[in-house]
């Protein structure tokens, strides 16, 4: 892992008022809201239609922003790595567990992060292009052994962002402890795993600005603290 962080665009959090709005407002126009109204003859009004009508073209409009984000960020890690490895995440635990706001909104965003579809798209395009994939299994823990000491912390939720190891003292992101655990797990160096030289991580940092992709750079040197734990929020290391 290089270290760095793709933001999730969060696209249902940006357009959830206008399906709220578009909802309430079909909703409040005249038309069958159930069979026997229908057979009684009330008929769909113009407003209805065309509030119907704002609303698919909202959701096509979501879907469409999604699939190209999703691809440009596959095209962007196949092209630059020659091995990607790739972790089978259990996403029902995660939505389930109490992060975010409340659960609806921890279930909402793992949703909208679409990490089935990602990953899919990743195993296609590595594939045509020759590129190596491996994959961790279900239920291996990554992000709550320390990589440096190998200490098992637990009693973590998906609301903890950085690990705080006991016994060694580190602290370190999770997702990018992960990462190195990952390393670790499939027998892999940082060089063989993602298959880059460093002159390479330019080149793809530039493509990721090309392509509009916003990034964060996880600094593997700074001691977190506890008031540094922020909520969690979908993102791809890398």
């Amino acid at each position: 892992s290089n270290g760095l962080l793709v933001k999730n665009p969060n696209i249902l959090e940006k357009i959830e008022k206008h399906i709220i709005h578009l909802q309430r407002k079909s909703e409040r126009c005249i038309h069958p809201h159930s069979k026997r109204q229908h057979k009684k003859g009330v008929q769909k009004s113009k407003n209805y239609i065309k509030a119907c009508a704002r609303y698919s073209k909202l959701l096509r409009r979501s879907w469409s922003i999604r699939d190209d984000f999703d691809q440009k960020l596959t095209t962007c890690l196949v092209r630059h790595y020659s091995g990607i490895a790739l972790e089978t995440l259990n996403i029902e635990p995660m939505s389930k567990d109490n992060i975010g706001k409340n659960k609806r909104q921890g279930n909402k965003l793992n949703r909208d992060a679409a990490w089935n579809t990602l990953k899919t798209l990743i195993i296609n395009k590595a594939k045509r292009m020759g590129r190596k994939i491996a994959q961790v299994p279900a239920f291996t823990k990554t992000s709550s052994v320390c990589s440096h000491c190998g200490y098992e912390v637990e009693g973590l939720t998906v609301r903890n962002r950085i690990l705080h190891c006991p016994n060694c003292g580190q602290s370190i992101e999770r997702d990018y402890n992960a990462a190195l655990n990952i390393e670790k797990y499939l027998g892999m160096g940082s060089s063989e795993a993602s298959g880059s030289k460093p002159a390479d991580c330019g080149a793809l940092l530039s493509d990721f600005k090309k392509n509009r992709i916003v990034t964060t750079q996880v600094e593997p040197g700074r001691k977190y603290t506890r008031k540094s734990d922020k909520s969690f929020v979908p993102a791809l290391l890398v």
